[in-house]
Parts: structure tokens; sequence; C-alpha cells
């Protein structure tokens, strides 16, 4: 069996999705693929997981209690294994028989850029085990999930946390300004877990939560750059002041012609730029200021 799962971008509504602002996430070209294959022997699960520079992760588990019995990296170790009993919680007979497996895992891009290692991987673990992967999620993160809805969606997405669960509105969204876009890695891995935590109670306005919401309504409709600079500013402008911090482009990109901003995480991963110029001199400007990796929408986006 083999599955695969898109890499994902959060967009607008950082941090203010979990408060129920509606928020745009876009899914990647580049995802995380999962080859499973039943091998001879009993009650042992074979787990690896390599990106582009290789293979970075091993562990051996016990079928079918799910027991460490040997692993390269304890906390990861415990993070599999979590995930694989949330998904037998869910359907009691996901690796239940004493049949044995190899599952190799294939991340598509730096582990470190923060496109969703983890989301990807559920949702690959989830088609297997034949469950929501939201349902996983739920039992193992405070999160608000956008990134498992946009782990297997093709298109990208509105993702609204309710009361009584979640929506998700797929929509086409092609920027005409896509040209002005570059989207850079600042060289800061941000753990999703921990910025959660750090901002778990902000201090905002029910107009902030509206106004991020209408922000992302009009985000993916605006069609040129100059809007699209105008809604950064604003959406960073709120951000700024609700987590108590400078935007970035205050902080390192006081002279750029246009709006930088955070993507997910503030303070690491990456950094949307529009600009009034178009893609290759903004990648210049980036370039003279230290980063390397500079994508465009075409290299990062999956087109449908």
């Amino acid at each position: 069996m083999k599955f695969h799962s898109n890499g994902k971008f959060l967009i607008t509504g950082e941090y203010m999705v979990l408060y129920g602002a509606r928020a745009l996430a876009i899914p990647l070209r580049s995802g995380q693929s999962m080859l499973i294959e039943e091998s001879e022997q009993k009650n042992l699960i074979e787990w690896t997981v390599s990106d582009i520079r290789g293979k970075w992760f091993q562990a051996s588990l016990s079928l079918p209690d799910f027991n460490i019995l040997e692993t390269t990296d304890h906390s990861k170790g415990l993070f599999l294994q979590k995930v694989l009993l949330a998904a037998r919680e869910l359907n009691p007979h996901f690796l239940s028989s004493d049949q044995g497996y190899w599952v190799d895992n294939l991340i598509e891009f730096e582990r470190n850029w923060g496109m969703g290692s983890s989301s990807s991987f559920i949702a690959n673990l989830s088609q297997w085990a034949r469950v929501d992967p939201l349902d996983i999620h739920k039992r193992i993160s405070s999160g608000s999930g956008y990134d498992i809805a946009c782990a297997l969606s093709e298109k990208p997405i509105i993702f609204h946390k309710t009361f009584e669960g979640h929506t998700i509105d797929k929509i086409n969204w092609v920027p005409t300004y896509r040209k002005h876009m570059a989207f850079i890695y600042l060289g800061k891995k941000q753990d999703t877990n921990d910025s959660l935590e750090e901002f778990k109670h902000l201090d905002f306005k029910d107009q902030d939560l509206k106004r991020i919401s209408g922000i992302t309504d009009e985000f993916w409709l605006v069609n040129n750059e100059i809007d699209s600079i105008s809604r950064i500013w604003e959406h960073e402008e709120i951000m700024a002041r609700i987590l108590k911090q400078s935007p970035i482009q205050d902080k390192l990109f006081r002279d750029f012609n246009g709006a930088v901003k955070s993507l997910g995480a503030w303070g690491g991963d990456f950094v949307l730029a529009v600009g009034k110029q178009k893609f290759k001199k903004i990648r210049k400007y980036f370039q003279s200021k230290g980063f390397n990796t500079i994508l465009s929408w075409d290299d990062l986006i999956i087109e449908n």
C-alpha cells in the first residue's frame, strides 16, 4: 500500500484560527508519502522516516501493543506510538493481528521548513487505518486541525473551527498577482505545539476576531498586489498588538517595497512577501539580506 498527503501553508488566521477565526490555508505540491509492506517477521513494525537529505528517524515497535523496542529518537518514538494508539482507539482492528510490517515514510521537503511533516504523516496513517484524520488529531493535539484538512485537499481551503466542530470550504485561489509573491524561509524552525502553548490565552476583542475573518474572506478575492499588500499590513498590525510582538517586516525588512507576512507561527518558518516588483527582484532583495531559500508560487503550490 502507498499513501500520499500534502504539505501546507497557513496564509491568514494564525493563532486566531484556534478561537474561531476563518483562516486561509493552501496545500503544497510537496508532501509526504507512506509505503507499507508486509514483512515475514511477526508481531513487529519497522518504521523509517527520510527527507530529501536522507534517513533521519527509525523505530521498531512490537505488535499489537505498540511497545517501543528500539528507536533513534525517543521523543519521536513516543509521538509515533501516541498516534498509532489513537488510530487503534478509533479502529480496534487496526494492526491488531500478528502480521508484521515495514513502513517507509518520505518527506518531500526539508523537515525543518514547517510545511507539515506531522500533519501529512497523520493524514497518511488515517488512510491506512481507515479513520478520520481529524479524529486522530483531536486526540493528540490542541491545534485547530487546519493542517490536517489541507493535507488531504487538492485545493486551497477556508477553515473555520466552530463549537460543533469545523467547516472546510474548498476554493479556487490562483492569485493574478502571483508573480509578485515569494515564500522565504527564515531559518528558525518553530515547534507548533510550543508556539500554541505560548499563545494559548490571547487577549483580543471580538472585533479583532471578526476582522481577521474578514481579511481572510477578502484576501483570496483581491486581484492585484496593492490590495493584497494592504490586507497583509492590516493583518500584521492586528496580530502584532494581540501577540505583543513587532511584525517581522518591522524587525527585518523595513525597506522592502511591499509587505511581508509571517505564516503560521511568528518568529520562524516561512514568510510570505508580496512586492510591487516581480519575483526576480523580490528574490534579489531577500538574497541581499542573507536569505537563500526563496521560493515562488509555481515552485510550491498545487494548481488545479
